[in-house]
């Protein structure tokens, strides 16, 4: 049980450092890169017809389960056994190492829990879409599932393998990648898996992993004090002059492990500290080697969103994540809102009414442009919103714009004819009505 015990403790010290699932292990494994060259599947004979309406199903009653806060089906479908299986047979470790590695990542990982916990209050998961994956193993039918994930933290984007056995309708979860992340969770587990074999080198073991993981367990000591450094030094009054002194130690790295996705990212996080031409360049470089991933425009909007400064390099990250994972109504709310900061409200009108159609079980962009036009005081155009959001949401929007005042609002003429057929009880009033007057500056 020592081995059990070690990746146990090693492991859960790591696990509940980070907000989100996917930067927890990230954060873990950042200390022992490694890369692992993907399997290769067998590709299924082109005739056969994969049964898309059952993946559709599935994918759906996961959307379904998550947001009712409920990991239960997740859980059921992602087989971890059969994920990490492929990773321990893949070395000839000693039977207790594989045992406890086994054995700990059953016991510390709730993966379906960990979504949940990552949602929050108000956060969701909304199904975007499901494509048949032509690559997927010999006897399978295979699809990929993209959600959204918008919490508090922001908007990612979580990346499915979905599989069933012919001639069978059970399907399981394979494998997922949270896009923020950078790396699928098969991937991350044969790092983590790795990173523990570092104390049971021999020259079997060697002889059995890449050129590339001996020159990582190689380099690993100077990675994880990397790692560590820039964990540590973004709390500090210097910490770009850190960043600057971390960037260095990376690119002093051997170019095969430079080039690695998740180096890419740590050297990504320090970028952001430095901005200007730093950031640029580690732009121009991630999306070099990988042109397809949409993790670096995600960064790119942080970026700018977080130094309050909406810039054509937004809406350009937007378009590209757009080009690379597909059409997402969510995306004209964030281009929305930039247009909104740069006082062009016609569009952002425009673009969250785009959003409402799309996908109309959304309240965001709905509350957003009631926002927007109350902001232009234009109450005959909000109160037109009110009807199909009650239809919609079986609430009257009025009731929640008491708390933010909006005095001109609720004396103006569209909104008493409104309030004639759809009154606010009294009760609802007492509540949350502020007294007039507090709220004229929010309103200008």
């Amino acid at each position: 049980m020592k081995n059990h015990l070690f990746f146990s403790n090693k492991f859960y010290c790591h696990f509940n450092c980070f907000r989100l699932f996917w930067p927890i292990l990230i954060a873990f494994i950042l200390v022992n890169i490694t890369n692992c060259k993907p399997k290769t599947n067998e590709t299924r004979d082109a005739t056969q017809q994969p049964d898309i309406a059952l993946f559709d199903t599935f994918a759906r009653q996961i959307e379904l389960s998550l947001n009712q806060g409920d990991p239960s089906f997740f859980n059921d479908h992602f087989l971890l056994d059969s994920l990490i299986s492929p990773t321990i047979s893949r070395f000839s470790a000693p039977h207790d190492f594989q045992a406890g590695f086994m054995a700990g990542m059953k016991e510390q990982i709730a993966v379906g829990e960990q979504i949940v916990s990552a949602m929050g209050m108000e956060g969701y998961y909304k199904l975007l879409w499901v494509k048949i994956d032509t690559a997927a193993p010999k006897n399978t039918t295979g699809a990929k599932a993209l959600f959204r994930m918008v919490n508090a933290a922001g908007l990612d984007y979580h990346i499915f393998s979905l599989q069933k056995k012919q001639n069978k309708d059970s399907i399981i979860i394979s494998d997922f990648t949270i896009v923020r992340g950078g790396v699928a969770f098969s991937d991350l587990i044969l790092r983590l898996y790795l990173s523990g074999l570092t104390e049971h080198l021999d020259s079997t073991i060697e002889n059995q992993m890449t050129d590339f993981e001996k020159q990582w367990l190689q380099y690993q000591p100077q990675i994880a004090l990397i790692e560590k450094s820039l964990n540590e030094n973004k709390y500090k009054p210097n910490k770009k002059k850190q960043q600057t002194i971390a960037l260095k130690n990376l690119n002093d790295l051997p170019q095969p492990l430079r080039n690695d996705k998740l180096v890419l990212l740590m050297e990504l996080s320090a970028a952001q500290y430095l901005g200007g031409k730093q950031l640029n360049e580690t732009i121009v470089k991630f999306n070099q080697i990988f042109p397809d991933d949409p993790i670096v425009d995600l960064v790119v909007l942080d970026y700018y969103f977080e130094t309050n400064k909406p810039s054509k390099t937004q809406l350009t990250a937007i378009d590209n994540i757009e080009a690379k994972i597909g059409n997402d109504p969510y995306l004209n709310i964030l281009r929305a809102t930039i247009y909104t900061k740069q006082n062009n409200y016609t569009i952002a009108d425009s673009l969250l009414t785009k959003a409402i159609a799309q996908e109309p079980d959304n309240e965001e962009p709905w509350w957003d442009l009631i926002e927007l036009r109350l902001r232009q005081k234009q109450f005959e155009q909000t109160v037109n919103l009110f009807a199909p959001m009650q239809t919609q949401f079986n609430i009257n929007p009025a009731e929640f714009l008491l708390a933010d005042g909006y005095d001109a609002f609720f004396t103006s003429t569209p909104y008493l004819n409104w309030e004639k057929e759809h009154p606010i009880p009294d009760s609802v009033r007492q509540v949350l009505q502020k007294p007039v007057g507090t709220f004229k500056l929010h309103e200008q």
